[in-house]
């Protein structure tokens, strides 16, 4: 059997006139709709109640409903005004519906800002932790290098890197080799640096021990001097001359023949000396023999002079 009214409209009706501060439930509710309409049917009821609520016309609190305020307020002006609650029904529909919509907008643009936010902060969050891996990757790679090069430092290095024992073996040798080679080279230099600041001379004065070419040189020098005191006692002897009168001149003559004599002798006998330091082993022999030659020689022109100087004595008286 049909009803004259909708279970919406039945429903809305029952709730007013029960009229309770916190609501009816549902079994008061249905024995009120019951009660008035005997064919209404109990599954239909139960199941425009759960659309009403779920439309916001109905609110619930526990077990019990009542009408939302809002949609009281209209619905008792409506029903002032003669209309019938279907049109307030259908008006708050559509009004819950725009409201669900712009809802639906303003949550959907809540939303797309939220996860562009969080997109946002994921990129952020991944450059960050990059960063921080690639440091880490850093850090492990030197430690890493670290570890290796005190390992090869402390078992030795690889077959690739030094090779085999032998080949070891054989550089530790060479190495040893070239640090005597250096050591000899250096002490070399340095023997050489102090022959050169010692200019060709020993301790007090003495001449250092050389080579053929030392002694030659210390042998011209040895004539230098002797030739400077010979031309110095000639021109002393010349001047002695020229202040003597004639008459000792005779005798002065001899004196200067012999003179001269004895200087030839003792040259004659240094250069034998000089000649004997040129050779080796048996001419230091030589050189004896020469230096007595030599000594003999001086003692005749001596004897020479002494007999000039007689002579000279004789003279005069």
């Amino acid at each position: 059997m049909s009803l004259p009214k909708t279970y919406a409209e039945i429903i809305e009706d029952t709730i007013l006139t029960l009229n309770e501060t916190m609501g009816s439930s549902r079994q008061a509710i249905w024995k009120a709709v019951s009660g008035a309409f005997p064919a209404a049917d109990y599954k239909q009821f139960v199941v425009r109640l759960k659309k009403m609520r779920e439309a916001g016309q109905i609110a619930q609190k526990g077990g019990k409903f009542r009408l939302e305020l809002s949609y009281k307020h209209k619905l008792l002006k409506a029903l002032e005004k003669g209309k019938s609650g279907k049109k307030v029904a259908k008006s708050s529909v559509s009004m819950k519906k725009g409201a669900k919509k712009t809802a639906a907008k303003k949550s959907k643009g809540v939303a797309k800002k939220a996860a562009k936010k969080a997109k946002k902060e994921r990129k952020t969050a991944a450059v960050a932790k990059r960063g921080k891996a690639g440091k880490k990757g850093a850090k492990k790679g030197k430690a890493a290098v670290a570890k290796k090069g005190a390992k090869k430092a402390s078992s030795g290095a690889g077959k690739k890197t030094s090779g085999s024992s032998k080949t070891q073996k054989k550089k530790t040798t060479k190495k040893t080799l070239n640090k005597k080679v250096a050591a000899v080279k250096k002490a070399k230099n340095s023997r050489k640096g102090a022959a050169k600041t010692q200019k060709g001379k020993g301790a007090a004065g003495k001449p250092a021990k050389g080579g053929i070419q030392s002694k030659r040189k210390q042998a011209k020098q040895d004539e230098a001097v002797n030739d400077d005191k010979t031309q110095e006692k000639q021109d002393e002897q010349k001047a002695a001359v020229d202040s003597t009168p004639r008459s000792s001149r005779g005798d002065r003559t001899s004196r200067r023949d012999s003179s001269a004599a004895a200087l030839s002798n003792k040259k004659s006998g240094k250069k034998a000396v000089q000649a004997s330091g040129k050779k080796s082993g048996a001419g230091k022999s030589n050189a004896s023999k020469a230096i007595k030659k030599g000594a003999s020689a001086a003692k005749k022109g001596k004897s020479a002079a002494k007999g000039g100087k007689s002579a000279g004595a004789k003279k005069g008286k």
